[in-house]
C-alpha cells in the first residue's frame, strides 16, 4: 500500500516517513509560498515553537487552497500534534482548534474540522 500524496504546491502527505522537523520545514515552506509571514527555517527553540508558528499562519490556506487541500494540510498539522508530547501540546491543540473555528466559509470550516474526526469536533454543518 502506497503513501497518500496531496496535489498542488504542498508536498507533505499526512502519513509519511520523515521526521517531525522535516514536516515542519515543508509546512513552513508551503505557508511561506502562500504569502504567510513565516520563516522557512526551523525554530532554534524546537518543534513546539515550529508548531506554534505553523498554527499561527495555517489560516493562509483558507484563502488560497481548495477544500480538499485545506483538509490535507490540516491533517498534516494534526498528525504532528498527535506526535508532539511537550509541555505546550495542550495549548497548541487549543490554538489550532481556534484557527479551525475561524474558517471564512461553512464549506471550509467543514473541510478543516474533518481532520479532527467526526466525533472529536462539536461543529456540524447547518441543516439544509
Amino acid at each position: 500500500m502506497g503513501t497518500p500524496a496531496l496535489t498542488g504546491a504542498m508536498n507533505v502527505p499526512v502519513f509519511i516517513d520523515i521526521s517531525l522537523e522535516e514536516r515542519a520545514e515543508e509546512l513552513r515552506a508551503y505557508f511561506k509560498s502562500l504569502g504567510a509571514e513565516i520563516s522557512e527555517e526551523r525554530s532554534e527553540k524546537g518543534l513546539e515553537d515550529d508548531l506554534h508558528k505553523i498554527i499561527g499562519v495555517c489560516d493562509a490556506s483558507f484563502k488560497e487552497a481548495t477544500e480538499s487541500e485545506v483538509e490535507g494540510i490540516m491533517n498534516g498539522i494534526v498528525s504532528m500534534l498527535a506526535l508532539c508530547s511537550g509541555d505546550k501540546s495542550e495549548s497548541l491543540i487549543l490554538s489550532f482548534c481556534e484557527k479551525l473555528s475561524k474558517a471564512p466559509t461553512t464549506e471550509l470550516a467543514w473541510s478543516a474540522s474533518r481532520c479532527c474526526g467526526p466525533c472529536s469536533s462539536p461543529w456540524r454543518p447547518p441543516a439544509q
